[in-house]
C-alpha cells in the first residue's frame, strides 16, 4: 500500500528557517546601503538647492546671503540666519513673509522658530540625531532645527547691537580663492548632547542648530553656522586653521557619552563629507583630507593653495 507523506519533518523545517535567516542576514546590509545612498542623494539635492538659491540671492541683492543678520532693520534686513534669507529663493516666500510681518525691532526670526520644523530641504536625511526637524529641549521648548550649516568665513554676517557691531557682507567676486575652492555650506549634527561643550566649559546642556536663529552677539553657538566667534581669538573654545577639520560619525546622544564637537562640521555615514561650494556645485570631501587643506577651502580670500588631497 502506498503511503502519502503529510508534511515536513522538524529537521526540514529547521533547515528552511536557517536558510531564510541567512538570506535575511545577507539582504539587510544591502538594504541599509541602498537607504544610505538614497539619503545621501537627497542631501546632495538639498545642498544643491542652497547653492542655486544663494546665487539667485546674490543676483538680486548684490551680495551672498549672510550667515546671519541681527539688529538689521536699520539697514533694511529682517533678523535671521541664512536659512531665513534664502527662503524666497526656495519657493518658501510665505514662510519668509511671517518673518517680514513680525513687527518686533529685532529677532523677527522667532516667528518661525518654535513648535515647528523647517521646510524639508533643511532637514538632513543622513543625520541620525534628528529626522523630523523639530527638537524638544525639555524646559525650553520645541525648536525648528537643521542638519546644515553655513560657513561664516565664506558668507559673512551683519550685527548692529549696541555693544557689538559687525558689517561683513560677502560677494561671489570676493571669493578670490576661487568659487570652486570655497565652501559655503556643509553638514553638522543637528543636535549634540555632549556636556560640557567645546564652546563653553560651564555649559552642559544640549546644543542644536536652530534653523532661523541669528543671536550672533550673544548665544551664537545655537546658530546654524560654523567658523564664527563673537569675540574672535579671545573666545572660549576658539579653534581655527587645521583644528577645524570635520568629525567623522561622532555620537550625539548622552551628556557624558556623546563624542560630537559642535564647533566642527560633521560627516554622517560613509563615503565622505558633503559640501556646497561657491560656484553652486556640491562635492564629497574625503575624510583623509588634511586639516590645512580643509581650512584653505573654508577661507574665501586667504590666498592659500589647496593641497592635492582636495
Amino acid at each position: 500500500m502506498r503511503r502519502v507523506r503529510s508534511g515536513f519533518t522538524l529537521i526540514e523545517l529547521l533547515v528552511v528557517i536557517a536558510i531564510i535567516a541567512i538570506l535575511i542576514g545577507l539582504l539587510l546590509p544591502a538594504v541599509q546601503k541602498v537607504r544610505e545612498a538614497a539619503a545621501r542623494t537627497q542631501s546632495q539635492n538639498n545642498m544643491k538647492q542652497f547653492g542655486i538659491a544663494s546665487h539667485s540671492y546674490n543676483d538680486t541683492i548684490s551680495h551672498l546671503p549672510p550667515a546671519f543678520v541681527e539688529f538689521g532693520t536699520a539697514v533694511g534686513y529682517k533678523d535671521g540666519s541664512w536659512v531665513v534669507h534664502i527662503l524666497p529663493y526656495m519657493e518658501q516666500q510665505n514662510l519668509k513673509q511671517l518673518v517680514d510681518n513680525n513687527t518686533a525691532t529685532s529677532g523677527q526670526y522667532y516667528a518661525i522658530t518654535y513648535n515647528q520644523s523647517p521646510p524639508k530641504p533643511f532637514i538632513n536625511p543622513t543625520d541620525p540625531s534628528q529626522n523630523s526637524g523639530a527638537y524638544n529641549d525639555s524646559g525650553w521648548g520645541v525648536y525648528a532645527v537643521t542638519g546644515y550649516v553655513a560657513n561664516y568665513e565664506a558668507m559673512g554676517g551683519y550685527v548692529n547691537a549696541t555693544s557689538f557691531r559687525l558689517n561683513r557682507f560677502q560677494t561671489i567676486l570676493g571669493m578670490t580663492d576661487g568659487t570652486s575652492n570655497t565652501i559655503m555650506y556643509t553638514t553638522r549634527t543637528a543636535v549634540c548632547e555632549r556636556g560640557p561643550s567645546g564652546y563653553r566649559a560651564s555649559y552642559s546642556s544640549p546644543l542644536y542648530n536652530i534653523a532661523p536663529y541669528a543671536n550672533a552677539s550673544s548665544w551664537f553657538e545655537w546658530m546654524p553656522v560654523i567658523n564664527y566667534w563673537r569675540n574672535g581669538a579671545s573666545n572660549e573654545g576658539y579653534v581655527t586653521g587645521a583644528a577645524t577639520k570635520f568629525q567623522v560619525n561622532p555620537t550625539w546622544s548622552g551628556r557624558t557619552t556623546a563624542t560630537c564637537d559642535f564647533r566642527l562640521a560633521t560627516q554622517m555615514g560613509s563615503g565622505g563629507l558633503l559640501v556646497g561650494l561657491g560656484d553652486g556645485s556640491v562635492r564629497i570631501v574625503s575624510s583623509g583630507i588634511s586639516g590645512n587643506t580643509w581650512w584653505a577651502a573654508m577661507t574665501a580670500s586667504g590666498g592659500e593653495v589647496l593641497g592635492g588631497d582636495w
